[in-house]
């Protein structure tokens, strides 16, 4: 079947989503246009929704977007939101004195583009 040719519908309906691991707690939640993050306690980030590349549901099951160690501490973390198909973490950095730590990721359906892709935004350059 053609995805193109058709758009994804997004869940219509409250669904349990397998995948998470079961040791660590979601503390926060984010909502793009096609897509929902979780940030876990141990701050990786675990998404699911359409892909950002390709018309492609990834309902079945929750997927990495970005590791643990990328941001020091969930607790850090002041801001976890989500704009159409990306998702934007601000947290303080303790290891840079005190500095600010921005990282904007994606749900990508290329595995190594999901797990290699986040960034730090050039608009943050225009903030400091």
């Amino acid at each position: 079947q053609n995805l193109r040719s058709k758009p994804v519908l997004d869940s219509a309906y409250p669904r349990y989503i397998p995948g998470l691991p079961s040791n660590l707690q979601i503390v926060k939640v984010a909502c793009g246009s096609h897509h929902a993050a979780m940030l876990l306690e141990d701050g990786s980030v675990w998404a699911v929704g359409v892909a950002t590349d390709r018309p492609i549901p990834l309902w079945g099951e929750a997927v990495e977007i970005l590791e643990r160690g990328v941001i020091n501490s969930a607790d850090e973390v002041v801001s976890f939101t989500a704009g159409f198909d990306r998702t934007v973490i601000v947290a303080g950095d303790s290891s840079e004195g005190g500095g600010r730590q921005v990282v904007e990721m994606q749900l990508w359906s290329n595995e190594d583009l999901r797990m290699h892709g986040a960034v730090r935004p050039l608009w943050v350059e225009c903030l400091e």
